[in-house]
């Protein structure tokens, strides 16, 4: 499919993302790990379509909100495949989890066990879980998304660990242990790390006379970004997995979200503006930081191209900003590209995950839209949104004095 046929469709900007890389990669994960649970990682990219493809596939979920576990179900997937991740689970979610009788709860804390124990006792059930670990291992990523330090907020020190396993909770079936250290980890022998502490806890509790059936070793492979990043294929993370922890006989649960659906993205902006002083070049896109804010938050860099090319141009160096009110909002520093001039297209790629899931309607710019293509066809997957309905969700005070 051509980007330019489906923009004058559907307008600028938008994402737009390949079904063909996204079954590719999931298909590489399944296939290379057979008999594990994968389980998508829905805050990747949370769209039903999307997460309904996975799930033709035999895909599971890892879902971190009752919204998310909603989304999952809508778009097909068994409720014995999904697990329950975060950190800020309420007793809502909880109860909604249990009522649909979900795969698993990861629980992140000795109060949300008992949380978990109490809303279970009330139902008279008994709630699967997996205790999530905090091993204390750096995964050497972004310290906004490394999640497996005693720093974070995320899991169980692994000295409390034989405490919980030791403590009878009435409502609880105590089946796995769970891990996720980070996203977009470059290093397998990080992965490795993982392996070899979760091998360790699990001997300690196993010698408690508790018997492990699950490992949920989370998710956190990275994609390539810029041309000179150096992440490990999915074929060679699956190999590690396969070589080290596959083969002991537990039921394995793997959560893979931006290694299935990063590169499966692009987002497409339309240049508004080229405007010069004698320090810099800027190039000025209708895209913003609200559509993609990664690198705004991460400093992340992206590749950026154009959609067509002119090989009769220069090159220049430019910055290529959105047209948000912060400073901030800037897509590439000092970039490397064609020299390009009103109405030219650029694809933002990479932006399959975080893009779409983390955008917003700062400045009171609509959401929008979503593109699937598949083959030579392409479907709208979410709406472009309007001035209309974003005003909509604010409500006047009915006061006398406000009038």
């Amino acid at each position: 499919m051509s980007l330019l046929d489906i923009a004058v469709e559907v307008g600028t900007p938008f994402y737009c993302y390949s079904l063909n890389s996204i079954c590719k990669n999931y298909r590489e994960f399944a296939d290379n790990i057979p008999g594990s649970m994968i389980c998508y990682a829905v805050k990747a990219n949370p769209n039903i379509a999307i997460i309904k493809a996975i799930a033709n596939m035999g895909g599971g979920a890892d879902v971190v909100s009752g919204g998310e576990i909603r989304r999952a179900m809508a778009a097909g997937v068994p409720v014995d495949k999904i697990v329950f991740s975060g950190i800020g689970k309420t007793r809502e979610e909880i109860e909604f989890a249990l009522e649909n009788n979900i795969y698993q709860i990861n629980a992140e804390s000795k109060e949300e066990l008992e949380l978990i124990n109490q809303v279970a006792s009330s139902k008279g059930i008994k709630a699967s879980v997996a205790i999530r670990v905090n091993p204390n291992i750096d995964a050497k990523t972004n310290d906004k998304i490394t999640t497996g330090l005693k720093t974070n907020k995320f899991g169980i020190p692994e000295e409390y660990i034989d405490e919980i396993f030791a403590k009878d909770f009435s409502n609880i079936n105590l089946l796995g242990i769970s891990v996720h250290i980070g996203s977009q980890i470059s290093n397998l022998n990080i992965f490795l790390d993982v392996i070899k502490k979760i091998k360790v806890i699990i001997s300690r509790i196993e010698k408690l006379e508790h018997k492990i059936l699950r490992i949920d070793l989370g998710g956190g492979l990275g994609i390539t970004y810029a041309n000179d990043d150096n992440i490990p294929s999915i074929t060679e993370y699956t190999r590690l997995l396969r070589e080290n922890i596959c083969n002991l006989g537990y039921k394995i649960i793997c959560e893979p979200g931006r290694a299935i659906v990063g590169n499966a993205g692009v987002l497409v902006t339309k240049v508004l503006y080229t405007k010069s002083n004698d320090v810099v070049k800027h190039v000025v896109v209708d895209a913003g930081m609200n559509d993609l804010i990664r690198p705004a938050l991460y400093g992340s860099k992206h590749r950026i191209v154009l959609v067509k090319k002119n090989k009769n141009l220069p090159e220049e160096e430019v910055d290529i900003v959105g047209p948000i009110c912060e400073s901030d909002d800037v897509f590439a520093y000092k970039y490397k590209m064609q020299q390009v001039t009103s109405g030219d297209m650029l694809a933002i790629c990479d932006v399959g995950a975080y893009g779409a899931s983390m955008s917003s309607t700062y400045n009171s710019r609509p959401l929008i839209p979503e593109v699937l293509v598949n083959g030579n066809q392409f479907a709208i997957i979410r709406k472009r949104g309007s001035y209309e309905e974003m005003l909509s969700q604010d409500i006047m005070p009915n006061w006398e004095n406000f009038e």
